[in-house]
């Protein structure tokens, strides 16, 4: 949210607010997603652990569709984060205040994300979508630490200019 606050006014800025948007989208479809896996996920496993006889065929087959709801839920997040970081990407891309390098990072991290996305989409929680989500994300979490540095190195100028302006 805060990275599109840095852009100068223009292309780079209004991509930043699209950057945002797709922040706030991230955040509400992480918290679905937090709420199947993290409590209803939970609760079927134990419900189906506790079952006997054919009860426990019918509890494993709900808690079968429950994880695919996670995956649902896991493989939007993944594609609207790459896209959210390609989109920020581009901002840097347009924007002077960030190294060029920055913004092509950005974008080869969000393509990352969007394939983990459509392999979880269509693999589930295979290997190579698991292979692809670490190496995605370790590319992603570099890229995100490196903004961070550089917005905190930016962040004197940014008040300077807001000052004068």
């Amino acid at each position: 949210m805060a990275l599109a606050t840095t852009f100068e006014p223009g292309r780079a800025a209004a991509w930043g607010l699209v950057g945002q948007a797709g922040a706030v989208a991230i955040i509400a479809v992480g918290a679905a997603l937090q709420a199947v896996d993290g409590v209803a996920f939970k609760v079927m496993v134990d419900r189906w652990a506790a079952a006997t006889g054919e009860a426990r065929m019918f509890s494993f087959e709900a808690t079968f569709a429950v994880r695919q709801i996670e995956i649902g839920f896991a493989s939007l997040l993944s594609l609207l984060s790459g896209f959210t970081l390609i989109v920020f990407g581009v901002s840097i891309v347009l924007s002077s205040h960030y190294p060029l390098w920055m913004g092509w990072l950005g974008l080869l991290s969000g393509l990352g994300l969007v394939v983990t996305g459509a392999v979880q989409a269509s693999t589930g929680f295979s290997a190579l979508a698991m292979t692809i989500s670490m190496l995605a994300s370790s590319v992603f979490l570099i890229w995100a630490i490196l903004v961070g540095i550089l917005m905190w190195r930016l962040a004197p100028r940014l008040v300077v200019n807001n000052d004068a302006a």
